[in-house]
Formats: structure tokens, sequence, C-alpha cells
């Protein structure tokens, strides 16, 4: 993988995930509307489960950087 001597913003993102014990389960592009892609990151620590709303290209980023799956809506 490519070494940047700064972390790139998804690199950022995972080190704190990594720091608060929570991971990425999975990335889902949930909807088209209006021509717009959407997505949801899916996370989880010791105290539960949580969706987070990001772009379609920001979700798969972070689960290509957590070797978390991605999953299409129909």
């Amino acid at each position: 993988m490519f070494k940047t001597l700064r972390p790139l913003t998804h690199d950022l993102f995972k080190n704190i995930l990594d720091i608060s014990h929570c991971k990425v389960v999975k990335v889902v592009i949930s909807d088209l509307i209006d021509n717009t892609f959407y997505a949801k990151i899916f996370l989880q620590n010791r105290e539960g489960n949580y969706q987070v709303d990001a772009r379609p290209s920001d979700a798969i980023a972070m689960a290509l950087h957590c070797d978390s799956p991605i999953f299409v809506s129909d």
C-alpha cells in the first residue's frame, strides 16, 4: 500500500476508530435518489451498533482500509 508522511483522511479516521475500539462492520450503498448515491457505514464497539451517513466514495474507502464488506441495495 502507498505510504505517506502524514495520514490521509481515511487513515486518520481508521486510526480514531482503532483507538476508540470501534470496528467498521460493513458498508452499504443504500439509495439512489435524483442521480445521487447514498451510503451508510455500520460501526460496532462495546457500547453498541451505530450507522453513519457517508458519501459512497468515503464509505468504500473506509471499507477497503478496514477490510470490511461492501454491500449494494437493489
